[in-house]
């Protein structure tokens, strides 16, 4: 066996020293002819970026003919046709639709909403909202609307305002505007208005009227209409109107039938109640009115109790309570009573007012061995 490498290095170690030479001035020769060759080559290539390149800063104007985002313009959300889902305490899903949405600001919370369209189930049908800007919180859950909001109850009763608030979360909404609303309950008008819906609760907030086709019921303070319960309280200064005839008080409570077109059942008023016919005005702590359920739906019976007095032309009866009759139109006193009448006083257990001629009866309650008592005074001349 032999050792390639050591007859190769023999080779070198014995070939002539001139032809060594002549071999490493070629190698020389042919770098100095590439860089000969290439060099103006690329000299030229340099020389020719340096004039185009001027010229292309010269013919592109980056601020006329390029729209720069704004600062954290890129990051914003934007999205077209959204919508949002929401799951109250009773596992109800509460939907918003949207033809786009747009981040306020870049990495906020908030969006704004185009043609915001919403539906809210109810325990017993549904609210469908709708407006034509809206703003969303993401984080608090709570929609912004404005620009003609509209909010529609089953189907019964429109609402209309400026701007209003609903919280998905709190399942509550309110509005500081003027409020407008036309439906079974009638037509109402606040100052603004709260909405709850756990309890399916409408407050009209400041004054308030609401107009049907048996009066009109204002309150300087707030009306609340609970939906469920088919009830509405006002408070300050509550007074019910209806042709010449009137009831105002502190508060007074409407209850209503659950059928169709509402029909007012009953009226109960509270502090300083107070019903005025024509000349003729009844006064009492509470004052309680039962109607007809027919189509005239009219007061069948009147109820009054506690420091009850009727007023009329002819004099003054006073007593514990009373209860008024529309189809005679009198009205029972009973429990010390009392009648005045120009200064002269006749008291005993029970008296009857006519309230179209104005005249009195007293009568005393002979099985409890009751009498009539009287103080009266010769009129001067």
């Amino acid at each position: 066996m032999f050792d390639s490498r050591k007859l190769d290095s023999y080779f070198e170690e014995n070939r002539p020293k001139r032809q060594v030479e002549r071999e490493y001035i070629s190698a020389q020769s042919k770098w100095a002819r590439f860089v000969k060759l290439f060099a103006p080559c690329f000299a030229a290539v340099l020389v020719g970026l340096m004039v185009v390149i001027p010229n292309i800063k010269k013919s592109v104007d980056l601020n006329a003919n390029i729209t720069i985002p704004r600062k954290n313009e890129m990051e914003k959300l934007h999205i077209e046709d959204s919508v949002f889902n929401f799951i109250d305490s009773k596992n109800r899903v509460n939907t918003v639709w949207a033809d786009s949405v747009d981040e306020v600001e870049s990495g906020s919370q908030k969006v704004k909403i185009k043609n915001p369209r919403g539906n809210v189930p109810l325990d017993s049908g549904e609210i469908n909202i709708n407006s034509q800007t809206g703003y969303f919180n993401r984080d608090t859950s709570v929609l912004e609307l404005e620009d003609n909001v509209k909010a529609v109850i089953n189907e019964k009763t429109i609402v209309n305002t400026a701007k209003a608030t609903y919280s998905f979360k709190k399942e509550y909404g309110f509005g500081n505007e003027k409020v407008s609303a036309v439906g079974d309950w009638g037509t109402m008008q606040a100052e603004a208005f709260t909405y709850d819906k756990k309890i399916n609760l409408l407050s009209l907030k400041g004054f308030n009227k609401i107009t049907t086709d048996k009066g009109v019921l204002t309150a300087d303070k707030e009306t609340k209409i609970y939906r469920n319960d088919n009830k509405s309280i006002s408070y300050g200064n509550a007074t019910i109107r209806h042709a010449k005839n009137s009831l105002r008080a502190d508060k007074i409570i409407a209850y209503f039938t659950d059928e169709g077109k509402k029909q007012l059942k009953k009226l109960e008023a509270f502090g300083k109640a107070i019903i005025t016919k024509e000349d003729k005005t009844l006064h009492a702590d509470k004052i309680e009115i039962l109607f007809t359920l027919t189509e005239k739906n009219d007061i069948k019976t009147a109820y009054a109790y506690g420091n009850v007095e009727i007023i009329t032309p002819k004099g003054t009866a006073r007593g514990k309570r009373g209860v008024y009759n529309p189809q005679t139109q009198k009205v029972d006193l009973y429990d010390d009573v009392t009648l005045e009448q120009n200064g002269n006083f006749i008291n005993g257990s029970h008296a009857q007012t006519d309230l179209v001629t104005s005249i009195s009866r007293i009568t005393a309650n002979e099985k409890k061995g009751g009498r009539i008592s009287g103080i009266f005074y010769k009129r001067k001349k």
